[in-house]
């Protein structure tokens, strides 16, 4: 879907106003994925749309995938991830 058409998105908790427990200031756990209805992510949230992102911007989030999926991080990506 382009960001012009209407509709829902899937996106996930990026973590980014964490409070170094795993949880958003929210209580959402850090990696929540989302079904929205909307055509731009909520606050704190990431579209799941393979958009490429920073570690360093999303420290928190980039830490939870690569605990949660054992990933060793290839010279090219070292320092960064996507959310599809």
């Amino acid at each position: 879907m382009s960001k012009d058409e209407k509709g829902s998105c899937i996106t996930i908790n990026c973590g980014c106003c964490g409070n170094s427990t795993g949880t958003t200031n929210d209580s959402t756990p850090v990696g929540t994925i989302i079904s929205f209805m909307g055509t731009s992510a909520p606050e704190h949230y990431l579209m799941c749309d393979g958009t490429i992102y920073n570690t360093d911007d999303y420290k928190d989030l980039s830490q939870f995938i690569k605990d949660q999926f054992v990933l060793t991080l290839t010279a090219t990506r070292r320092n960064s991830f996507a959310v599809n």
